[in-house]
Order: structure tokens, then sequence, then C-alpha cells
């Protein structure tokens, strides 16, 4: 198989395991990933293993959470160990490939792991580094995602105004993404105005034209 046949069997992988993960089918999205993984073996791709080790991450996340909130501690605990693996993977790939977008969700991620496990110093390291990373290469959506998150760390730690701060700058973020969407939106709209303006007024000329070639005839 060629590279570029690699590649996009790897695409079509992910995208379906992120379906899947979107619908909750966990296994399936995990043997799309690990499917993924495979071909990726020999290609060298760190930036999009990274990525992938980050996603099946977060799925043993999620199901560690799960599993807590029904008082199953001992196989919670199983599924955050997988967990911080994936994530330690993602990270280690991350750096080597110089992806910081993966560098800087994994981070967080590992954050929420260790709020989950009430490692509150390792919590706080990672997600404050991954906000960090998320300025820098200047990500609004998780610039948000991150103050929101260590406002309810900093809330559950009673460090009240640590968490107020970051709840500011949470509002910040989200206003300053529902205002670049909304300028984004004026835009579509004015160009798709000049745009059917435009076509209405080379209807309008391309009219007079027939008009005038009619009469012209009639007068023949």
């Amino acid at each position: 198989k060629t590279t570029n046949d690699i590649q996009l069997q790897v695409t079509n992988l992910n995208n379906i395991g992120a379906l899947h993960y979107e619908r909750y089918e966990f296994q399936k999205s995990l043997d799309c990933y690990t499917r993924s993984l495979a071909l990726l073996e020999n290609t060298g791709e760190k930036a999009v293993a990274g990525t992938i080790y980050m996603n099946i991450g977060n799925i043993y996340l999620y199901i560690g959470d799960a599993l807590k909130r029904a008082n199953d501690r001992m196989r919670s605990n199983q599924y955050y160990s997988k967990s911080l693996q994936y994530f330690n993977q993602a990270l280690k790939l991350a750096k080597e490939s110089g992806d910081v977008n993966v560098l800087a969700n994994s981070l967080g991620y590992l954050g929420d792991l260790y709020m989950s496990l009430n490692l509150y110093s390792k919590a706080e390291v990672n997600l404050k580094q991954s906000l960090a990373y998320a300025e820098q290469i200047g990500d609004l959506g998780l610039i948000k995602l991150q103050h929101e998150t260590l406002s309810k760390f900093y809330s559950e730690i009673k460090k009240y105004d640590l968490s107020l701060l970051h709840y500011k700058a949470f509002v910040s973020a989200r206003d300053s993404i529902f205002n670049e969407e909304n300028t984004k939106k004026a835009v579509r709209l004015e160009m798709n105005f000049e745009f059917e303006k435009k076509a209405a007024a080379t209807k309008l000329e391309q009219e007079k034209k027939e008009a005038i070639a009619i009469a012209e005839s009639k007068r023949q």
C-alpha cells in the first residue's frame, strides 16, 4: 500500500471512530482508533498518532468518570490508569512532532483526569499548561474551555477568588467567539447580498439587450 492509501484509510477510520464516540459506541470507536494506530505503526506519522492516542485516552477517561459516578471505584481506577497511559503517549508524540494543538488538548485532558482522581496539584499544573499553549496558538475554543475548567477546579478546592477570575476570562473568551461568529455571518450575508445584486443587475442588462434585439427584429 502507498503512503496516500494508508493516510486515506487512517482518515476514514478516525472519522468513523469519532462518529461512534459521539453515539457513545465506545468499543466500536476504540476498534477504529486501534486499526488506525496499526496502519500508522511504520509510517512515522507522530502527529496523527498523537491525536489518536489522545482520543483513546479520552474514551477511557469518559468511561472511568461514568463508573466513578456509579460508585464502581475499582473499575473506574482501571480505566483511569489506561487513560493516563494513552495521554502520556499522546504528549510524548506531540512533543516529538511539535504539534502544539495535541499538546494543549492532551494536557487539558490530563488535568481533567487528575481532577477525577482528586490529585489537585497535578490537575492545576496541567490545566494551566494547557491554557498557556492554547493562548500561544490562539485557540479561542480551547482557551474558553480551560478557563471554564479552571474556574470549576478552583471552586472545587475553595479558592473562590481564582475561580471568579477564570470565570470572567471564560465569559470574555465566549463573547469573543460569539462576536467572531457573528462578524463572519455578517460578512457572508454581505457577500451574498452583493452577489445577488450583481446577478440581478446582469440579468436586467441581459433582458434589456434581448428587448432591444426583439424591437430591432420587428422594425426590420
